[in-house]
């Protein structure tokens, strides 16, 4: 998260939200497309009995089904990357969060898929927040989430938070935040 001001006596506090375009998913759209690439060639090497890299020697591979099967992941594995790639080419999930005490509102604004619903632009009014808070998913995949607490009990999430941040950090943003709106800091 990228604040653009941080002071509470301003009235308007814009947070920057990275998207799909994070470091992590550059990693393994990276990653995945080397090793999918690789095995593309592999399979298609022992098909043609003749290395199409030479880094690859796949004269002890028979196409069937040892080399079937490294064509078929490695096709996976590029349409996969393919998804990663343009996720992060169209900037998916990447926006802002506006807190606006002046005018009283809450304004977030993502960009979507292409499509006739790209923008996601949604605003509350500042009045109906109750708090802020982590939401926390313990187990496989364990993910961290910066919320807010509407009125009615409605959540909102702000930011999906990278597992690998420190606790520190992370909750400094959250009492900034909290802070800032004048609203309770929830645990949960």
């Amino acid at each position: 998260m990228d604040s653009q001001s941080r002071d509470s006596t301003v009235g308007v506090r814009r947070d920057r939200v990275i998207g799909s375009r994070s470091a992590e998913n550059y990693w393994w759209a990276s990653v995945l497309t080397v090793g999918s690439i690789g095995f593309l060639f592999t399979g298609l090497s022992s098909f043609y009995k003749f290395n199409l890299l030479p880094i690859i020697h796949a004269e002890e591979i028979q196409f069937l089904p040892q080399g079937l099967v490294m064509c078929f992941y490695g096709s996976l594995g590029l349409v996969t990357a393919g998804y990663l790639w343009l996720t992060m080419l169209w900037k998916v999930g990447d926006g802002y969060n506006e807190f606006d005490k002046i005018n009283g509102t809450l304004h977030l604004f993502r960009w979507g898929f292409p499509g006739k619903d790209r923008r996601v632009d949604v605003k509350f009014p500042l009045q109906d927040v109750e708090g802020v808070f982590i939401r926390r998913n313990n187990g496989f995949g364990e993910q961290q989430m910066l919320c807010i607490r509407l009125r009615g009990r409605r959540e909102v999430p702000l930011l999906g938070l990278n597992t690998l941040e420190s606790q520190n950090k992370v909750e400094g943003w959250a009492a900034d935040l909290a802070r800032f709106l004048n609203v309770p800091l929830v645990m949960s």
